[in-house]
């Protein structure tokens, strides 16, 4: 099945620690022998409402090809993530 991943994360890290934020998502995406279609480059947005008082965030798509069952995984993995103030994986239709 298709999904699409959502990550919000802190504007304010450093180019390096962002680059290794989007390396390590993938690289969970791998352990799962997930198949990523397409990456975009993330885009810093204005929240209307503060998440964790911040209110501009960066946003990184993915989208990917995954077993259902290897979503859970997924999300346990990333779940515990300090530099990720918000997730979403939504199938795609």
């Amino acid at each position: 099945m298709k999904y699409k991943s959502i990550l919000m994360y802190n504007p304010d890290l450093e180019e390096q620690a962002q680059d290794k934020l989007k390396e390590d998502f993938k690289e969970i995406l791998k352990k799962y022998e997930i198949n990523i279609l397409e990456e975009q480059t993330p885009e810093k947005k204005t929240l209307f409402h503060p998440i964790k008082k911040k209110e501009e965030v960066n946003f990184y798509i993915l989208y990917f090809e995954a077993d259902p069952l290897s979503i859970e995984k997924i999300r346990k993995d990333i779940r515990h993530d300090e530099r990720i103030l918000r997730y979403m994986i939504l199938k795609e239709i």
